[in-house]
């Protein structure tokens, strides 16, 4: 999948949700509110992206360890990424560009 690929999905993603909560797409107050819940939302994955590197480093306590595998790793670092890419797609950012733009920035 590309950055492209991703952008569009998300997108479509955020029309989905907006109307599953019933905010209309050309009322600013329903924009702002979807801005601040995926915000809180992206903010609450990353907490969980934090507790499963935790346990991938095993500094947590010895009986929560079992749950930590990679493969729960990978589903919140895919959470992260998604919701990064719905808020993304909802300001009217192109994802694709804004990564691109950043990585040759980080290169220098």
């Amino acid at each position: 999948m590309t950055l492209e690929e991703l952008g569009r999905w998300a997108a479509w993603q955020a029309d989905r949700l907006a109307a599953v909560f019933g905010l209309a797409a050309d009322d600013a107050r329903d924009r702002e509110f979807f801005l601040l819940a995926q915000s809180a939302k992206l903010g609450e994955e990353a907490g969980e992206l934090q507790r499963e590197v935790l346990g991938f480093v095993r500094y947590q306590r010895a009986d929560k360890l079992g749950a930590f595998t990679l493969e729960s790793a990978a589903g919140e670092v895919a959470d992260v990424m998604i919701c990064a890419a719905i808020l993304a797609a909802r300001m009217g950012i192109d994802l694709d560009a804004a990564v691109r733009a950043k990585m040759a920035k980080v290169a220098l």
